[in-house]
């Protein structure tokens, strides 16, 4: 007997029947008696009902997109993400346990979890997993809260930063510098994340009545030494003059470009200004320092945290879709075009 059933007898959500099992506040003293009441009469046994100072695991799970080759989870981004999601969780009194597995396993991973009594839910990397995949795991048993997509459509509670907000800044920022031809560097794999921030960009681009040129785009991947080669071979074909600006979808594309620039002889931002989106640590270290958009993962953390602990939510409830605004980080690599 697994607390979905104890929360389909009291009529509550599964992390309220955490919570309750184990002596947390948030949820009502009405609730929790009721709770505690069903688990006696159906001989329930759990480790915080009878010691009442049990350890509840909150699950962290990314996934591995096996066609793409891409574990986004690994990169310093999601460590910083799941660090500070850690450190929320045991400001709550849970223990955190982080995996990963391969896209093409998430259903299952998501059953296995939800029949699992350790804890008030699970957390979602849902960085590359599509809305129907996001649909189908919200319509499971499982209580389920998804970080970094905004999971349109999904019964599910969601989590992420203000994509579109973050790259409208760093595009105001180039235009109110004077610059008019603004080249736009994008990840190949078209992520929830990227397309917002894309949308940013051109809603800026049109206020200004500008436009960027097809000639002036160039897909890379997303690791800096990649992008960089990439970006390389795009700076070497080139026949038209270079952008005064290039924006970047994140920060190793523009880590990229900073070197590849560099070794092509052009100077940034003396022939060319150069923004990235995340503020990794090695933003602040490059050469030079980069203009970036900043994201809070203590805020977004925090924020998780909160909605996978609201003892309120029940199974059924209208999905809450949360979005953390960012701030811009202007520095070293952004400047005034030259006047030639």
């Amino acid at each position: 007997m697994t607390i979905t059933r104890i929360a389909e007898l009291a009529g509550v959500s599964t992390s309220a029947v955490s919570i309750a099992l184990n002596n947390k506040s948030g949820v009502s003293q009405e609730t929790r008696d009721k709770i505690l009441r069903i688990a006696r009469e159906i001989g329930y046994k759990h480790h915080g009902l009878m010691q009442q100072h049990g350890s509840l695991v909150v699950r962290i799970l990314g996934f591995v997109d096996e066609l793409m080759g891409e574990d986004m989870s690994r990169s310093p981004f999601f460590f910083k993400l799941v660090s500070d999601v850690e450190r929320e969780a045991r400001a709550a009194g849970f223990d955190c346990m982080f995996s990963t597995a391969p896209v093409s396993e998430a259903a299952k991973r998501i059953d296995r979890l939800a029949a699992d009594d350790q804890g008030p839910g699970t957390l979602l990397l849902g960085t590359n997993l599509s809305d129907d995949l996001l649909v189908a795991l919200g319509r499971g048993p499982g209580r389920i809260v998804v970080l970094d997509t905004l999971a349109i459509g999904a019964p599910v509670d969601s989590v992420v930063m203000n994509n579109r907000q973050g790259m409208a800044a760093a595009t105001r920022k180039l235009i109110d510098l004077g610059h008019t031809r603004i080249g736009y560097c994008y990840g190949k794999t078209r992520i929830s994340n990227f397309l917002e921030r894309e949308s940013g960009f051109h809603d800026e681009l049109r206020r200004a009545g500008l436009q960027a040129a097809e000639h002036d785009r160039v897909p890379v991947s997303s690791d800096i030494n990649t992008a960089q080669h990439e970006l390389a071979r795009w700076l070497a074909r080139r026949s038209t003059p270079l952008p005064t600006a290039l924006v970047c979808e994140n920060d190793y594309m523009a880590i990229g470009a900073l070197r590849a620039i560099a070794a092509a002889g052009h100077s940034v931002p003396g022939d060319i200004s150069v923004t990235g989106f995340d503020d990794i640590a090695e933003s602040a270290v490059t050469t030079p320092d980069l203009t970036t958009v900043n994201v809070s993962t203590r805020e977004i953390a925090r924020a998780a945290i909160a909605r996978l602990l609201d003892g309120s939510r029940t199974h059924d409830a209208l999905p809450i879709k949360q979005i953390i605004d960012t701030r811009l980080i202007v520095r070293g690599s952004t400047a005034a075009p030259a006047k030639h």
